[in-house]
């Protein structure tokens, strides 16, 4: 993504259930108001299934908005079936 959008991106602990891992990462994201909105609604629209959480978007200063969220993402389990006996 390029529109002047500064991003800073870390990776959070992955949690896992029988069914799905959850690998989360905390986004902070730099620019105004319009250019943070245009990048949540990108992710939104990826190919891959993301989801957006924990979003806080601080009141736009000298024309830079600061916006911290949780971005997720899964990688589902395939189950095997127990082996005959």
């Amino acid at each position: 993504y390029d529109s002047g959008l500064r991003v800073e991106l870390s990776q959070l602990r992955s949690t896992t259930d029988t069914k799905k891992e959850t690998i989360p990462y905390q986004v902070k994201a730099f620019g105004n108001f319009h250019q943070i909105l245009e990048f949540i609604n990108q992710l939104e629209r990826y190919d891959r299934y993301l989801k957006i959480s924990e979003l806080d978007i601080e009141e736009e200063q000298s024309g830079v908005s600061e916006a911290s969220f949780v971005l997720s993402t899964f990688r589902f389990i395939k189950q095997t079936p127990p082996a005959a006996t």
